[in-house]
């Protein structure tokens, strides 16, 4: 099965998409997914909708990256990993404390970034990265291993 990273650039006019990218150094991207092409949808933590799968294709403002060394054992266990939290709510504050060091995320929520990052663990990916401290611009910037 394939499964890929996908980033969103910001959106002119975003002021939530803009915040997102400018506490994270900038980059261009506000938001962070995994894409699932054979299924035609994508798996994420959406601000409006929360945690879902979510039927949709991947737009010309987004970017898709392959998972180097993704195997169907290591698919398996992320896709069991997206189910594990599937239903969950959109981490409000986990966005905001990126701005503002003294606001906490929530342990029990997710924003897109840190949701990405959870569930490619599953698979031995990123490991060692604290997940609510990374960003859309971060991933971007990271070598995926």
């Amino acid at each position: 099965m394939n499964l890929q990273i996908g980033l969103s650039k910001v959106q002119p006019g975003s002021l939530i998409g803009k915040m997102i990218d400018e506490s994270s150094g900038g980059g261009g991207f506000c938001h962070a997914f995994l894409y699932i092409p054979d299924l035609w949808c994508c798996y994420e933590a959406h601000a409006k909708f929360g945690v879902r799968f979510n039927a949709r294709n991947v737009g010309s403002d987004e970017v898709l990256l392959d998972i180097p060394g993704l195997t169907d054992e290591k698919a398996l266990n992320i896709l069991r990993e997206c189910v594990r939290h599937d239903g969950k709510d959109y981490d409000f504050r986990g966005i905001f404390a990126f701005k503002t060091p003294l606001i906490k995320h929530s342990v029990n929520d997710f924003f897109c970034s840190e949701l990405l990052i959870t569930v490619l663990q599953a698979a031995g990916y990123y490991t060692g990265i604290n997940p609510s401290a990374i960003t859309p611009n971060a991933i971007a910037k990271m070598k995926i291993e």
